[in-house]
């Protein structure tokens, strides 16, 4: 197939451009289970929304995740894990930019508090050391 199409798996359903038999160009793919991966590098599911790169349907490189809970991440990741630099706006105004690895402040950063007080510290396993 070449052009525009649907290809339908048990997995979901891809609709979009095509080249060479396989998904390329502009597209949307919906899973069974209702989540929504466009083409252009956002993800929509029941956590939020995400935009930026995807390598194998997960967040990969750099991108920005708005939390259906509020929180905002903007940074690296890889396998839909937050790893390298970013910074993270929590609901309670709070703000903490710096190294991050599966998920967790970690090595150095700096931490702006609502209140506008700010700090930087070494982080292990996203406890202040």
């Amino acid at each position: 197939m070449h052009g525009n199409g649907v290809l339908t798996s048990y997995e979901g359903t891809y609709i979009g451009q095509f080249r060479n038999d396989k998904p390329h160009g502009k597209g949307q793919y919906v899973f069974r289970d209702g989540d929504v991966m466009h083409g252009h590098g956002s993800l929509v599911d029941d956590n939020g929304t995400y935009v930026g790169q995807l390598k194998n349907d997960k967040k990969c490189g750099r991108g920005k995740m708005e939390y259906s809970t509020g929180v905002v991440y903007d940074g690296e990741w890889v396998n839909d894990i937050k790893q390298g630099h970013g910074v993270c706006h929590w609901n309670d105004g709070d703000t903490y930019e710096g190294s991050l690895e599966f998920n967790l402040q970690h090595g150095q950063g700096t931490v702006t508090l609502a209140n506008g007080q700010k700090f930087t510290a070494k982080f292990y396993r996203g406890k202040k050391v």
